[in-house]
């Protein structure tokens, strides 16, 4: 299944103004950066990954839609460091039987996450994909894993501050 690649594909050419999607690039291209140099990018051992960091990043360039990069990547870390985890991070309201229904797609063969799963085991930090079937993308983040990328978060929100008001 291509869901990821959907996914990006609807972020980058629905949801984003094309007058924002370089500085959307350049944001994406700053935060995996910085993942990868704090050692918190590796979804496989409960980090971060691409595909959670798109959508983390879409939903800062929907927040802000005329933010500077600075200003964009400064928010990045105040708003998910102190996100209501585990409230879904969501770009679009969820898809219902009833929306897929009437688009005519009666066959459903595949489960979307719902607001109720969210009890379940793997939804500490639910970051949720676009369209049927949306799926929890940060499903293998665990306790520790949330905890340590938190707090990564927050070394950047002083290192900012600093800059800022040195």
């Amino acid at each position: 299944m291509l869901t990821g690649y959907r996914a990006a594909f609807r972020q980058m050419f629905v949801l984003l103004d094309k007058s924002r999607r370089e500085i959307f690039k350049n944001l994406l291209k700053a935060i995996k950066h910085w993942s990868k140099q704090k050692q918190v990018y590796s979804n496989m051992f409960g980090y971060l990954s691409g595909t959670i960091l798109s959508i983390m990043a879409t939903k800062i360039c929907l927040l802000y839609p005329s933010g500077s990069l600075s200003f964009l990547l400064h928010k990045f870390f105040i708003i998910f460091s102190e996100w209501d985890w585990p409230k879904p991070l969501l770009l679009e309201h969820l898809s219902t039987k009833e929306d897929l229904e009437k688009l005519g797609r009666i066959k459903l063969k595949l489960n979307s996450w719902q607001i109720k799963d969210i009890e379940r085991e793997g939804n500490l930090m639910p970051v949720i994909s676009t369209k049927y079937p949306e799926i929890n993308s940060a499903k293998n983040i665990n306790e520790n894993g949330k905890k340590i990328i938190i707090d990564e978060m927050n070394k950047c929100i002083i290192i900012f501050f600093y800059k800022i008001y040195e």
